[in-house]
Protein backbone atom coordinates (compact mmCIF):
# COMPACT_ATOMS: atom_id res chain seq x y z
CA UNK A 1 0.00 0.00 0.00
CA UNK A 2 1.55 3.62 -1.20
CA UNK A 3 2.09 6.23 1.92
CA UNK A 4 -0.82 8.55 1.60
CA UNK A 5 0.81 11.24 3.30
CA UNK A 6 1.80 13.51 0.57
CA UNK A 7 -1.90 12.92 -1.18
CA UNK A 8 -3.50 14.05 2.33
CA UNK A 9 -0.66 17.26 2.31
CA UNK A 10 -2.03 18.12 -1.21
CA UNK A 11 -5.36 18.38 -0.38
CA UNK A 12 -4.42 19.99 2.46
CA UNK A 13 -3.05 22.55 0.20
CA UNK A 14 0.12 21.71 1.61
CA UNK A 15 1.61 22.50 -1.23
CA UNK A 16 2.05 26.36 -0.57
CA UNK A 17 5.33 24.38 0.47
CA UNK A 18 4.67 21.52 -2.01
CA UNK A 19 6.13 22.46 -5.25
CA UNK A 20 8.33 25.00 -6.88
CA UNK A 21 10.85 25.02 -8.68
CA UNK A 22 11.66 24.67 -12.21
CA UNK A 23 11.85 21.28 -14.01
CA UNK A 24 15.51 20.30 -13.51
CA UNK A 25 16.02 22.67 -10.58
CA UNK A 26 17.79 21.62 -7.57
CA UNK A 27 17.30 24.45 -5.29
CA UNK A 28 14.12 25.36 -4.12
CA UNK A 29 15.38 28.78 -2.16
CA UNK A 30 13.52 31.64 -4.81
CA UNK A 31 10.16 30.24 -4.16
CA UNK A 32 10.47 29.86 -0.07
CA UNK A 33 12.45 33.04 0.17
CA UNK A 34 9.22 34.55 -1.77
CA UNK A 35 6.57 32.82 0.41
CA UNK A 36 8.75 33.92 3.31
CA UNK A 37 8.84 37.42 2.62
CA UNK A 38 4.91 37.09 1.64
CA UNK A 39 4.08 35.32 5.09
CA UNK A 40 6.49 36.57 7.58
CA UNK A 41 9.29 33.87 7.93
CA UNK A 42 12.74 33.96 8.89
CA UNK A 43 15.40 32.09 7.68
CA UNK A 44 14.49 29.05 9.72
CA UNK A 45 10.80 28.72 8.41
CA UNK A 46 13.09 29.35 4.56
CA UNK A 47 15.06 26.26 5.52
CA UNK A 48 12.49 24.40 6.99
CA UNK A 49 10.01 24.84 3.54
CA UNK A 50 12.59 23.75 1.42
CA UNK A 51 13.65 20.73 3.33
CA UNK A 52 9.79 20.01 2.84
CA UNK A 53 9.48 20.67 -0.50
CA UNK A 54 13.05 18.45 -1.16
CA UNK A 55 11.37 15.65 0.52
CA UNK A 56 7.87 16.32 -1.35
CA UNK A 57 10.16 16.16 -4.47
CA UNK A 58 11.89 12.76 -3.54
CA UNK A 59 8.16 11.37 -2.55
CA UNK A 60 6.92 12.40 -6.06
CA UNK A 61 9.96 10.64 -8.04
CA UNK A 62 9.75 7.51 -5.58
CA UNK A 63 6.12 7.23 -6.84
CA UNK A 64 6.73 7.83 -10.58
CA UNK A 65 5.04 11.11 -10.70
CA UNK A 66 8.22 13.27 -11.37
CA UNK A 67 6.58 14.62 -14.54
CA UNK A 68 3.22 15.88 -12.66
CA UNK A 69 5.57 17.15 -10.16
CA UNK A 70 7.30 19.45 -12.56
CA UNK A 71 4.23 20.50 -13.92
CA UNK A 72 3.49 21.90 -10.44
CA UNK A 73 6.13 23.15 -10.16
CA UNK A 74 6.46 25.27 -13.35
CA UNK A 75 2.64 26.34 -12.68
CA UNK A 76 3.83 27.85 -9.58
CA UNK A 77 6.71 29.16 -10.43
CA UNK A 78 5.17 31.06 -13.11
CA UNK A 79 1.48 32.04 -10.97
CA UNK A 80 2.07 31.73 -7.28
CA UNK A 81 1.53 35.56 -5.62
CA UNK A 82 1.10 36.92 -2.14
CA UNK A 83 -2.43 37.66 -0.96
CA UNK A 84 -0.99 40.67 1.35
CA UNK A 85 -4.36 40.69 3.16
CA UNK A 86 -2.91 42.68 6.34
CA UNK A 87 -4.93 40.09 8.78
CA UNK A 88 -3.46 36.56 6.92
CA UNK A 89 -1.10 37.37 4.21
CA UNK A 90 -0.71 34.23 2.25
CA UNK A 91 1.39 32.71 -0.65
CA UNK A 92 -1.61 31.48 -3.01
CA UNK A 93 -1.44 28.63 -5.09
CA UNK A 94 -5.38 28.52 -6.36
CA UNK A 95 -4.46 28.91 -10.19
CA UNK A 96 -2.22 25.39 -10.01
CA UNK A 97 -5.33 23.38 -8.38
CA UNK A 98 -5.59 21.10 -11.53
CA UNK A 99 -1.57 20.63 -11.38
CA UNK A 100 -1.57 19.71 -7.71
CA UNK A 101 -4.68 17.30 -8.51
CA UNK A 102 -2.99 15.32 -11.10
CA UNK A 103 0.25 14.79 -8.50
CA UNK A 104 -2.09 13.74 -5.93
CA UNK A 105 -3.94 11.29 -8.42
CA UNK A 106 -0.38 9.85 -9.46
CA UNK A 107 0.70 9.46 -5.64
CA UNK A 108 -2.01 7.91 -4.77
CA UNK A 109 -2.51 5.22 -8.07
Amino acid sequence: MKRRGLTTCLAGLCVSMLAFATAGCESFSDYCEAKMDCEGGNDADIEACELDLEYDSDQASLYGCEDYFDSLAECLDERAQCDSDPDNPVYTTNDCEPEQLDLSSCIAD
